[in-house]
């Protein structure tokens, strides 16, 4: 079993250290999302506009690739915010105290 088996079996055994490094994951991949949404808008910007006016419909085009890209990133980095606030709160949090025996 890899390495994200092994978190996944910690979180769903409730420990502590599994929470904290599924965190960390989803604050990478966060980063991640925020700068191909970067890369995304400076791909299509930059794009020659010559190639997209040859063909009918370019323009439209490069508008709606670039919409659907940063669509794609912001909904990926939504669930990531929702997983972090999630596995922050004090439900969670509480649920993953150590256990007294």
């Amino acid at each position: 079993m890899g390495r994200g088996g092994s978190l996944a079996v910690g979180l769903l055994r409730l420990k502590s250290w599994a929470r904290a490094a599924i965190q960390g994951v989803c604050w990478v991949l966060l980063a991640y999302a925020a700068g191909f949404g970067v890369f995304w808008v400076n791909l299509w910007i930059t794009m020659s506009a010559q190639s997209a006016s040859s063909a009918p419909g370019g323009y439209q085009y490069r508008t709606i690739a670039l919409a659907g890209g940063l669509a794609a990133c912001a909904a990926v980095a939504t669930g990531l915010v929702a997983m972090i606030v999630s596995l922050r709160s004090a439900a969670v949090r509480f649920a993953f105290r150590p256990q007294v025996k």
